[in-house]
């Protein structure tokens, strides 16, 4: 016996997603002020390459996905420091060339 009050609901379920087509930049500027700014095909290939650009001839790298800043690093900017650590990606930054700090040290 059919209950009148029963109803029929049809579920639609994709056979195929479309994938998001996400572009990746990695952009660091040089302690000379140069901005450079590298394309790669992933976040993961993104990460490793920032890996290689934290030198003390850079002084800030960014990863940006879509357009969008989502990681930021900065280096210490003492000299020859190598020191790096995140930072918020909307923090304000240094433009242009960096100028250098000497640290003292007391023998």
């Amino acid at each position: 016996m059919k209950n009148k009050k029963t109803k029929r609901i049809t579920l639609i379920i994709p056979v195929e997603t479309e994938k998001e087509n996400k572009t990746y930049v990695v952009h660091y500027r040089k302690n000379t002020g140069e901005d450079i700014r590298i394309s790669m095909p992933s976040l993961k290939q993104s990460i490793d390459e920032t890996k290689k650009l934290k030198t003390p001839s850079n002084y800030i790298i960014y990863i940006e996905e879509n357009g969008r800043r989502i990681k930021r690093q900065d280096r210490e900017i003492i000299e020859n420091s190598n020191k790096w650590r995140s930072r918020p990606i909307d923090e304000t930054e240094i433009i242009g060339e960096l100028m250098m700090i000497y640290r003292a040290t007391k023998y």
